[in-house]
């Protein structure tokens, strides 16, 4: 059972599902001419399947173009001249997608493409500049299989086991913290499957040209959300559902705090990347600490993490540097001396270079380290009363991530050079 997209009939048709243009026709019924564009635009898209990404960026001047593949440890960058036919493919795409509006100094669209046998839904914005025009492509979904479970998701089964636990309480607030946001759209679409039975209402804010979830009632609530998107998601939340489930700090979060301290099971999506930060944004948005102590009872932080080839993977000897990176991050504890041996002789750090299996990446596939963090008594009191140092530094002991990293790079699931980039990542993004 499906139910309607947005609750609102005073919506216009465009603001519920715009229009898609398809172009696998384009790329098979174009001129010769054209040919050579789109298979370029074609080959950069599938690079970027290649790297595991879901986000291509384009810069284009009078000169040359400036392209970026978001990657789990930043960019991956190139240079291309003019000459080269992807130059002319970003024209040839501004006339399918916006034949009406050429001179606007943005617009966005979505798009079908069919990529190594496979369509997929894009999202594509376009903005002028000063120099040019960048253009950012994102992979939001494929149609055949637009919608993993959670295990799919969570790389530890225990850690997904975890999860499915804190969605069984029937009423209070669950935070789901994650700086990617298509990354916590998949998510937030994972765990409102894990939910869907015969007696529960759930009801899922939803990004623009999103696939549908069978047995849950989606709202349209764009980040650029017009006056009539947040009627109607505030008109769905005030009805009796069991289960909210908000994509955005924005999506009025002090009334699901309320809601969630009424027998209702609030999740609120936050771009956040530690659970202090998760609270510390909630408590920016407006929503008073004592409520939020009253409501919430969970933080959920994801991470997205590569596993390394298994084709390609080897051995990776230590080095002094890497020796002080592991001392660092797995210090030797009062009392557990020969644990520490112990663990250290069953050590299997590797690297991965890369080949065909891979494309060449030396990652096999990335997954998702989930912590979930509980909110004990004390913390709820300290909250009640106003002490929110206390409870930050609360979720700041309580971070697992660092640990989780090194755990995985001795098991050889990850490359130990990916662990040691992501905790420097962690370090800049303020994550301890």
């Amino acid at each position: 059972m499906h139910h309607a997209l947005v609750a609102s009939a005073t919506l216009p048709k465009h603001l519920l599902r715009p229009r898609i243009v398809d172009l696998r026709t384009r790329l098979r019924d174009c001129s010769s001419d054209d040919q050579a564009a789109w298979s370029a635009l074609q080959i950069q898209l599938e690079r970027t399947l290649d790297h595991h990404s879901h986000e291509l960026y384009l810069d284009r001047d009078a000169e040359c173009i400036r392209l970026q593949i978001t990657s789990t440890n930043g960019f991956i960058g190139n240079r291309l001249l003019k000459a080269d036919p992807l130059y002319d493919a970003l024209s040839l795409l501004q006339r399918e997608l916006w034949p009406d509006r050429s001179q606007a100094l943005s617009q966005r669209s979505w798009f079908l493409i069919s990529l190594y046998k496979r369509d997929y839904i894009f999202q594509i914005d376009y903005i002028r500049t000063s120099s040019g025009s960048t253009f950012t492509l994102r992979r939001l979904y494929d149609t055949k299989n637009p919608l993993p479970q959670l295990e799919e998701l969570i790389g530890l089964p225990a850690q997904a086991a975890r999860a499915r636990q804190r969605l069984q309480r029937p009423h209070g607030l669950i935070l789901l913290a994650d700086i990617d946001r298509c990354s916590r759209v998949r998510t937030a679409r994972a765990l409102a499957q894990c939910l869907t039975g015969p007696d529960r209402r759930i009801l899922l804010s939803e990004t623009t040209c999103h696939p549908l979830v069978p047995g849950i009632t989606q709202i349209t609530v764009p980040l650029e959300a017009q006056e009539e998107h947040q009627q109607a998601w505030l008109q769905a939340c005030n009805l009796s559902h069991d289960v909210i489930i908000a994509l955005e700090i924005d999506h009025a979060p002090v009334r699901l705090t309320r809601l969630a301290s009424e027998n209702r099971l609030v999740i609120q999506g936050l771009a956040a990347n530690s659970a202090s930060h998760a609270l510390t944004q909630l408590i920016a948005s407006g929503t008073r600490p004592e409520a939020i102590a009253r409501a919430l009872t969970s933080v959920l932080v994801q991470h997205q993490i590569a596993v390394a080839c298994e084709k390609c993977k080897c051995p990776t000897p230590l080095d002094d540097k890497l020796n002080n990176w592991i001392s660092q991050q797995n210090p030797v504890k009062p009392g557990a001396i020969q644990d520490w041996l112990d663990d250290r002789l069953t050590d299997n750090f590797v690297g991965a270079g890369g080949c065909d299996a891979c494309n060449h990446t030396g990652v096999e596939k990335i997954i998702l380290s989930l912590d979930c963090v509980d909110v004990p008594a004390e913390v709820q009191d300290a909250l009640c009363d106003g002490d929110v140092r206390y409870a930050v530094e609360y979720f700041d002991r309580k971070n697992a991530f660092p640990e989780q990293l090194v755990r995985l790079a001795r098991m050889g699931v990850i490359t130990i050079q990916h662990a040691i980039d992501i905790t420097q990542s962690c370090k800049r993004q303020g994550i301890q």
